[in-house]
């Protein structure tokens, strides 16, 4: 182990950012803040929420974390509230048709114990009867589901962060051993809102291009089409060079564009097959 990777592996890695969408009962959200401050977490992140975080009810079940509530900070929407993150993992009870890595809380941190120390991370919950759209998980890294009793699968909000929170800072003992699995001279994650930029781009040139014309297939391409990008955990200049290589291809002129069909492409593959084959009887006569 050389001395930069025990640098990375000995230092703990920053408090999550929790993340609550929609949350209804003011209750609940003092709840919250009373589970993150147990575990060492401050960085409450309200999304739209429907309930005043700051009321008497939010006092009372927050029991005595009231510097959380007192810092929290209001967001109208998830991808603001994410824009400054690196890493963000979104919980959830269901399976869902997105393509996305799923971790229980145990593997999360297995997945996040070899990073930066400074790698900025979120854990992202959904509203207290209807959980996270797809909408939301498409803008998340990594899903995480928790394996509990199925007969009865009914954890409240403030539950499921302590056990997120818990996790987390129980795993901090064990990072000292962990080496970083990102390759030397890489350079780190981007941004939440660099990615959500390179959405912006992309999905308006798809749209200028007419690929996604079909107004009714739109939002579940667009979804896939975040997914697969965010599977990526691309860093800043791997986004730039998506930037680049959209706006060189946006601009090129169509009687630029080399167009090939499938025969072409074919008949070239036979081509190049007959000079080998000829190439390998040249050889033989030279031989003889």
């Amino acid at each position: 182990m050389s001395a930069s990777e025990i640098s990375i592996a000995q230092k703990s890695l920053r408090p999550p950012a929790i993340i609550l969408v929609e949350t209804q009962m003011s209750q609940n959200i003092g709840a919250v803040a009373r589970a993150m401050l147990n575990f060492g977490a401050t960085d409450l992140r309200l999304v739209a929420p429907l309930a005043d975080w700051r009321s008497k009810d939010a006092y009372a079940l927050a029991a005595g974390a009231s510097s959380v509530l007192e810092a929290a900070r209001r967001y109208d929407t998830l991808e603001d509230a994410l824009s400054d993150l690196d890493y963000t993992f979104a919980t959830t009870a269901r399976h869902r048709d997105l393509v996305k890595d799923v971790f229980t809380p145990l593997q999360m941190m297995e997945k996040v114990a070899p990073f930066d120390a400074q790698t900025a991370i979120g854990f992202v919950f959904g509203r207290e009867k209807s959980g996270l759209e797809n909408e939301h998980l498409s803008l998340c890294d990594a899903l995480v589901t928790f394996p509990i009793n199925t007969e009865f699968p009914s954890l409240n909000i403030a539950q499921s962060v302590g056990i997120m929170a818990y996790q987390w800072h129980a795993s901090q003992e064990h990072r000292k051993n962990a080496l970083p699995n990102r390759p030397l001279g890489r350079t780190e994650f981007a941004v939440k809102k660099s990615m959500y930029n390179l959405f912006d781009h992309l999905e308006s040139e798809l749209d200028a291009s007419g690929f996604l014309r079909v107004p009714h297939k739109r939002p579940l391409m667009v979804q896939n089409i975040r997914a697969l990008l965010s599977r990526c955990e691309m860093t800043e200049q791997e986004v730039q060079t998506m930037h680049g290589l959209i706006s060189f291809l946006a601009k090129m002129p169509p009687e630029n564009r080399v167009r090939r069909s499938h025969r072409e492409k074919h008949s070239d593959t036979l081509d190049n097959h007959q000079e080998s084959t000829d190439a390998v009887s040249d050889a033989g006569d030279k031989i003889d």
